[in-house]
C-alpha cells in the first residue's frame, strides 16, 4: 500500500536545477578579471560554500545572478530530476517548491517547468519577497512552517541542518560535491547524492516517511546512494550507504 501521509518541500537551486555551470558561464564573462582563470571543469570553484578567501565577492555576484530572471530559462536540470520527481510525488499528499528565489521570478520558473514536464507536481511554489530582507534561511524556514512541511530536499548543508534542528520530520540532504559533505546523518536527516537517489529510495520504501524511520549512529558520515554492485536493468537500485569517499569516487549512478 502506498503511503502518503507527507508534504514535501523542495529547494529550486542544486536540486531541481542545476544552477552553477551557468553562473559560472555568466561570471567568467561578466568578470573575467575576477573569475577569468578558472577552470571550465572546475565547477566546483564557484561555489559559495568555500573559497571565499579566493573570491571574497562571489556571494554578493551570485546573488545578482539568481535575481536576473533572464538566466532562468537557460537552466539545466539536475541529473535525474526529470524521472526522480513525478516518482516522489506519488508518495506526498503535496509536493511544494520552497526556495530563497524572489516572486517576481515566479511566472519565469513556472515556463521553465512546464518546458520540463514538471509543473503538474507541484502544488504551490513559495518563494521570497521582492524587497524581503529575510536570508535564504528566514525565507525557506517561515514558508516550509506556515505550510506544515513534514519534509524537505535541500542542497545547503547549513539550512538543510537547520530545518532538522526546527523538528522537521525528515530533511534529504543533496550532496552533489564533496565539500558539502559537511554536516552527519542524523534521526531526521539524511544525505543522498542526488534527488534521484532520494526518489529511489522513496519508491524502494513505497514512502518518504519510511525513509527516515531507522538511524543507526554509525551513519553519521556517509551517503545514501545506489548500490553499485547492483545490475538492475530497470534502474529501482536498492540505496544503501556507503562512505563518503567512496561516493564520490564512482560515477555519479543516475
Amino acid at each position: 500500500m502506498i503511503k502518503r501521509e507527507c508534504l514535501l518541500g523542495c529547494d529550486l537551486d542544486g536540486v531541481v536545477v542545476d544552477d552553477v555551470p551557468l553562473m559560472m558561464k555568466i561570471l567568467k564573462a561578466k568578470f573575467p578579471e575576477k573569475y577569468g582563470s578558472v577552470s571550465e571543469g572546475d565547477l566546483n570553484l564557484l561555489s559559495p560554500i568555500r573559497n571565499l578567501d579566493r573570491y571574497p565577492e562571489l556571494p554578493t555576484d551570485r546573488i545578482e545572478f539568481l535575481k536576473d530572471s533572464r538566466y532562468i530559462r537557460d537552466l539545466s536540470p539536475c541529473a535525474g530530476v526529470l524521472t526522480g520527481v513525478p516518482l516522489v510525488r506519488i508518495f506526498c499528499d503535496r509536493m511544494y517548491l520552497i526556495s530563497a528565489r524572489w516572486t517576481n521570478q515566479g511566472d519565469s520558473i513556472e515556463q521553465l517547468f512546464q518546458e520540463w514536464g514538471l509543473s503538474g507536481h507541484f502544488d504551490a511554489k513559495f518563494l521570497r519577497g521582492v524587497n524581503s530582507k529575510e536570508s535564504a534561511l528566514e525565507a525557506k524556514l517561515r514558508n516550509a512552517q506556515r505550510e506544515g512541511i513534514t519534509h524537505m530536499v535541500e542542497d545547503d548543508p547549513g539550512i538543510a541542518l537547520a530545518f532538522a534542528e526546527a523538528g522537521m520530520e525528515g530533511v534529504a540532504l543533496i550532496i552533489n560535491c564533496p565539500e558539502k559533505n559537511v554536516v552527519p546523518n542524523g534521526p531526521n536527516l539524511k544525505k543522498f547524492r542526488s534527488f534521484h537517489d532520494f526518489a529511489m529510495d522513496v519508491v524502494n520504501h513505497r514512502s518518504v516517511r519510511a525513509v527516515f524511520e531507522q538511524y543507526e549512529p554509525g551513519e553519521r558520515d556517509k551517503i545514501h546512494q545506489p548500490d553499485p554492485l547492483c545490475l538492475d536493468p530497470c534502474g529501482l537500485r536498492k540505496i544503501c550507504i556507503v562512505s563518503g569517499q567512496a561516493a564520490f569516487s564512482l560515477l555519479d549512478p543516475s
